[in-house]
């Protein structure tokens, strides 16, 4: 027997969206789509039927939504919109039309080695961090994956605030095992500071040393 797999389309949301595209990232617990509206293009992150109504996953959708909405900045992706259906939550978040920095090393080794290249993706990283330190949130997850570059002029969006640290929601942080700090390995949320992130930006720059 061949196994094969298949997005799940949000139900509900099909009617109220022009299209609905899914997309092949997603995370452990949420699928991805890009959605349509007025003309306008969002990504949406759906909780997948097995969590969508367990109430710890719904809780961390909640604090993801309230946590970015409370943040404005252009190297932090916007937070649009929380639909807490009872059996299909979803967000809508700015689309960011570009890649991850992931893809982008892979797809152009040499980018980076360009001095110019590798200052300004530092100062738009650090400037986005430093808008959400200054909100007293930790990203907690500064990965590949969760840094994008825009298509056109290859700027910083950090994204997915999943796994963030704040003082409201303080039982909820996690982390990547490759690149998180070592008091996140000790699961000790009373140490983590801004250094925390500060970390997570120096396994970025290995990354791209490496590669």
């Amino acid at each position: 027997m061949i196994e094969t797999s298949d997005f799940i389309m949000p139900k509900h949301a099909a009617s109220l969206f022009e299209k609905i595209t899914p997309l092949e990232t997603g995370g452990a617990t949420s699928m991805a789509y890009v959605a349509r509206l007025g003309g306008r293009q969002f990504f949406m992150k759906k909780l997948k039927p097995q969590f969508a109504t367990v109430p710890i996953y719904r809780h961390l959708f909640v604090k993801e939504y309230e946590t970015g909405a409370s943040v404005s900045h252009p190297n932090v992706v916007k937070y649009e919109r929380l639909v807490m259906d009872a059996e299909e939550p979803y967000i809508l978040m700015e689309y960011v039309n570009g890649c991850s920095l992931k893809q982008k090393v892979e797809d152009d080794p040499d980018y980076f080695r360009d001095r110019k290249n590798l200052d300004k993706l530092l100062a738009q990283l650090l400037d986005g961090l430093s808008c959400l330190h200054a909100h007293h949130i930790l990203h907690c997850d500064i990965t590949p994956q969760n840094i994008m570059l825009t298509q056109v002029n290859n700027d910083v969006k950090i994204i997915d605030l999943g796994f963030c640290y704040t003082d409201k929601y303080d039982y909820t942080a996690g982390y990547t095992n490759d690149f998180c700090s070592p008091e996140q390995k000790i699961c000790s949320t009373a140490q983590l500071t801004v250094s925390t992130d500060i970390y997570g930006v120096g396994t970025i720059l290995r990354y791209i040393a490496v590669r």
